[in-house]
């Protein structure tokens, strides 16, 4: 049962519309784990984003986009509004976003809706703040329930395959956002201390056991992790998103490459902070026998039935 009080709020993602594209914000949204308002305090949708929403409420984010509704993730709101970007580890380079934001936590990134329950009537809207009543209102009220559900148990959503975007084809000559993206050094800094974190935390993890993990190095290349015992070879990744995962993929193909004279298949996997979405986990376990393991109230959870935890 939700707690009394709880509000529930659709915010949309479209922060500054024209100046970073779509998935830009996506990209922050889903590493900062919060979630951010265009308006300033000067404005009514900017002010109500303040001083409307409270410690416990959840929001929803997601917008009505020709039609139909995108939705990016959800959570349980768990800071004051900040107006700054101190705190923020990821903003869309270039961008003119001067507004406010707040954290979630939990945060479930979403790459789809359910078909049930009936999120387009709760997204049809264009406005960037929206609440939703539950009261006197079945579709409604189901939708609340089920974002409660996902935000206290803190587990990722599992996407229909219809929920997700449509493949089609481009011509060489369409313009398309690149996999390249710009770090500045501060952000790598930030990256790589949130990462040595969650390795420390794995690590006294694993001791308490009794036993020991160290690293392995091929001339100017070491790996994160590995566990000689089980023969666990590990790369860390301070962020869920699609493109730092594909990263850490290549490294641990790299390093199994790298060091097969010391060590014969090993057991591979990526910590993270959070257990990724759905698609991308089944994609690491059923196709390139990759294991996840990640982190949930101070504790570590794997899907390889404890082989790294």
């Amino acid at each position: 049962m939700a707690p009394i009080g709880r509000r529930y709020w659709v915010v949309s993602p479209n922060v500054t519309p024209g100046k970073a594209a779509m998935s830009d914000w996506k990209d922050a949204i889903e590493e900062n784990r919060a979630v951010f308002m265009g308006w300033r305090l000067d404005h009514p949708i900017g002010r109500r984003f303040v001083e409307s929403i409270q410690h416990g409420d959840i929001v929803l984010i997601a917008r009505s986009h020709q039609g139909h509704p995108e939705v990016i993730g959800c959570g349980m709101v768990s800071s004051d509004a900040r107006n700054s970007k101190r705190g923020l580890v990821l903003l869309p380079k270039g961008s003119q976003w001067k507004g406010t934001w707040r954290r979630l936590d939990p945060f479930i990134p979403l790459s789809g809706m359910p078909t049930k329950p009936n999120f387009h009537k709760i997204v049809q809207h264009t406005m960037a703040l929206c609440e939703i009543s539950p009261k006197l209102d079945g579709d409604k009220e189901q939708v609340c329930r089920w974002l409660d559900k996902q935000c206290e148990s803190g587990k990722i959503v599992s996407t229909p395959l219809a929920a997700l975007p449509a493949i089609r084809s481009l011509s060489l000559t369409d313009a398309v956002k690149r996999g390249y993206t710009y770090m500045t050094a501060k952000q790598i800094r930030n990256a790589l201390r949130r990462e040595d974190q969650l390795v420390n935390a794995y690590k006294a993890w694993i001791e308490r056991r009794g036993d020991s993990l160290d690293r392995l190095k091929c001339g100017s290349l070491t790996c994160d992790v590995f566990e000689k015992k089980r023969n666990n070879l590990i790369e860390a990744k301070c962020f869920v998103s699609r493109e730092h995962i594909r990263m850490a993929v290549g490294q641990l193909l790299d390093y199994s490459n790298l060091f097969r004279s010391r060590v014969q298949e090993p057991n591979l996997a990526i910590l993270l902070p959070d257990r990724p979405q759905r698609d991308i986990e089944d994609w690491l376990k059923n196709e390139l026998k990759i294991s996840v393991i990640w982190r949930k109230n101070g504790e570590f959870e794997d899907n390889a039935g404890k082989q790294f935890i």
